[in-house]
């Protein structure tokens, strides 16, 4: 009797200890609920108005530095008609984007479901806003090359905040105009509240279907990060061909910096941070996954290389990103999923009909 009663108390404690979420698992469950909301939202075309996402966009991020400029000139590019675009992806213009290296149309021969559905839902999604129109809906970015310094306005606050990360990271050394670099005071695009700070992450995802799908497999089980990093491990060409496009990546971006931004660089001691030692978003280790967004955005500007027309000679030198390759054949498989879905539901309703 009594060692049923033990054992039963015993049962009540796992089933009360198993069904209690702490706070990091409650967060996750409503994460990913948010994601799939929202990706069922995109998927009808729908514009998402979010009131507090946009409390949080870096507004602020919006001024390009000299170098910028230069580079923009150098590569012929002109955000006319791409910015309406990334505005409506990102919410902002990035001011230290130099140009668009990826677009839905190079997606159409390796993954033509992903391809298709991204057509579709941008042509539905035009007719709720006119101001994309006259979008070539082939054209649309997918992913945004970036200079690896950046301008921000300066944040106070405590621990958690931007100013305390920024003073521990040593980026919070200003000249007594406000602007960090030197000669920055003469530069019309810094102000003397804007501080500059390296920016590790040269290639950014841009489109919102793509995001939501990616943090989709990174919240789910199967394709997320330790299973890519699992992936990785498995085999010595793996890791070879990550070494490599690590090593590739971190190459362009220390050659994306102008003359004079490697020696301010260098004499902020911020070589390590934006120089070829680290690779993918200023990962250190090149056998671990920092994030599938960064891979997928490095993977889609190779792709632009090779389908597209590069805007300059580094993305035609880039090596694959595995990683990123493997998070959009699995991307691929979730939209042919959902388009068989799709279809069965059309057929039932057309047999209803009948």
């Amino acid at each position: 009797g009594n060692e049923d009663i033990s054992t039963s108390t015993e049962q009540q404690s796992k089933v009360t200890k198993t069904s209690k979420m702490g706070r990091a698992a409650r967060r996750r469950k409503a994460k990913t609920k948010s994601i799939d909301l929202a990706l069922q939202a995109l998927l009808r075309g729908d514009i998402i108005q979010d009131d507090d996402a946009s409390l949080h966009l870096p507004t602020d991020r919006s001024q390009p530095l000299p170098g910028v400029i230069q580079r923009r000139k150098e590569n012929q590019v002109e955000f006319d008609k791409d910015e309406k675009l990334l505005v409506s992806q990102l919410g902002y213009m990035p001011g230290n984007a130099v140009g668009v290296v990826g677009r839905t149309r190079h997606l159409d021969q390796l993954y033509p479901c992903l391809y298709k559905v991204l057509q579709k839902l941008a042509r539905k999604r035009s007719e709720n806003d006119e101001g994309l129109t006259d979008t070539d809906f082939g054209s649309a970015p997918t992913a945004l090359k970036l200079y690896p310094l950046a301008i921000r306005n300066v944040h106070k606050g405590g621990k958690s905040g931007r100013k305390f990360k920024s003073r521990k990271r040593g980026h919070d050394e200003m000249s007594p105009g406000g602007c960090e670099t030197k000669g920055d005071e003469s530069n019309g695009n810094c102000t003397t509240n804007s501080v500059i700070e390296p920016f590790p992450t040269m290639y950014w995802l841009t489109h919102p279907i793509l995001k939501t799908l990616i943090s989709q497999l990174e919240l789910g089980s199967t394709d997320n990060v330790i299973q890519m990093q699992e992936k990785i491990s498995s085999l010595p060409e793996y890791l070879s061909a990550m070494k490599d496009a690590h090593t590739s990546y971190g190459k362009h971006r220390w050659e994306l910096l102008t003359e004079e931004d490697k020696a301010d660089v260098a004499r902020r001691k911020w070589t390590e941070a934006v120089g070829e030692v680290r690779g993918v978003a200023g990962i250190r280790k090149f056998d671990t996954v920092k994030c599938l967004h960064t891979h997928s955005a490095h993977y889609l500007a190779y792709l632009g290389s090779k389908v597209g027309n590069a805007p300059d000679q580094e993305c035609k030198e880039m090596e694959e990103n595995l990683v990123g390759k493997w998070v959009l054949e699995a991307v691929e498989k979730i939209v042919s999923a959902l388009n068989d879905d799709e279809s069965k539901e059309e057929e039932n309703l057309d047999q209803t009909k009948k």
